[in-house]
């Protein structure tokens, strides 16, 4: 094992340096972006209010799950769905093979499901297994994202 002792002074500082680091660049980021707003967040109307949100990850397969309520005015909702580029409209004849919802197996306390998903707004990636859904219903903007 090599001692400390016996290192230059530029091998001290450099080993030093990369332990700040690895110690330092992840709790940065991790602080970043426990302050950063996330993007659904981020693509609300000023306007939006009661605003809920959960997010909930494996931390190692990129498996996720994100759900957003909020009060917000229907009027907003093609500009909310546009930020967040979920074009499609979903029509149950079409679409309901696929695997879409707003259910979720985590216990969130104020979590509603719409009634339905006609017409909610979504992107599905089967091939990546992620979809990304969003629905106006009795003046609540439903938002879930997921990848498994």
């Amino acid at each position: 094992m090599v001692s400390f002792v016996k290192l230059s002074k530029r091998a001290k500082i450099t080993w030093v340096t990369l332990g700040t680091l690895v110690i330092a660049l992840p709790t940065g980021l991790w602080t970043v972006n426990a302050l950063t707003p996330s993007s659904v967040r981020q693509a609300l109307p000023a306007s939006a209010s009661n605003v809920q949100e959960y997010y909930s990850d494996d931390g190692f397969h990129g498996d996720f799950v994100r759900c957003l309520q909020a009060d917000m005015p229907q009027s907003e909702m093609p500009r909310f769905a546009a930020k967040l580029g979920l074009l499609q409209r979903y029509n149950a004849k079409r679409d309901a093979k696929l695997l879409l919802g707003f259910t979720t197996s985590d216990a969130i306390s104020w979590w509603q499901l719409p009634t339905s998903l006609d017409g909610a707004y979504f992107e599905c990636k089967p091939s990546s297994s992620s979809y990304s859904l969003a629905k106006y219903e009795n003046g609540h903007v439903y938002f879930k994202a997921i990848a498994w």
